[in-house]
C-alpha cells in the first residue's frame, strides 16, 4: 500500500486525480443550484393555456442523488488528499523548502 502511495504522489497522478475529483464536486454544485433557477425561469416565461395557472412544483426529489455524489465525491478527495498529503509530511516539506531556501541565499543575515 505504501508502494502506490508513493507513485501517486510521486508521479504527480494522486494530485491530478484529486483536482479531477474536486472539479467533478463545483460542476454538480453549479448544476445543483442551476436546476431549480432554469425550472423557474422557464415556468415564468411560458404562460398557462386559456389563461389557467401552472401549478407544476419543482421536484424537490431529483435533486437527492446529485446531493449524494456531491457528498461522496467530497468525502471521497478528501480521504484521498489526506492520505497522500497527510499533514506531517507537509510540514515536514516546507519546513525543508525553507532550509534549502536560507542554504541557497548564504544563510541567514
Amino acid at each position: 500500500m505504501n508502494r502506490i502511495r508513493e507513485v501517486l504522489r510521486n508521479e504527480y497522478v494522486g494530485a491530478v486525480a484529486i483536482g479531477f475529483l474536486f472539479a467533478q464536486v463545483i460542476g454538480i454544485v453549479i448544476s445543483l443550484v442551476m436546476r431549480p433557477v432554469n425550472f423557474f425561469v422557464e415556468r415564468a416565461s411560458r404562460p398557462g393555456a386559456f389563461g389557467r395557472v401552472d401549478t407544476e412544483t419543482f421536484p424537490w426529489a431529483s435533486l437527492i442523488s446529485p446531493a449524494l455524489n456531491v457528498l461522496l465525491l467530497g468525502l471521497i478527495s478528501f480521504l484521498l488528499l489526506r492520505w497522500l498529503y497527510p499533514k506531517a509530511a507537509v510540514q515536514q516539506h516546507a519546513g525543508e523548502a525553507a532550509s534549502n531556501a536560507t542554504e541557497e541565499s548564504g544563510g541567514p543575515e
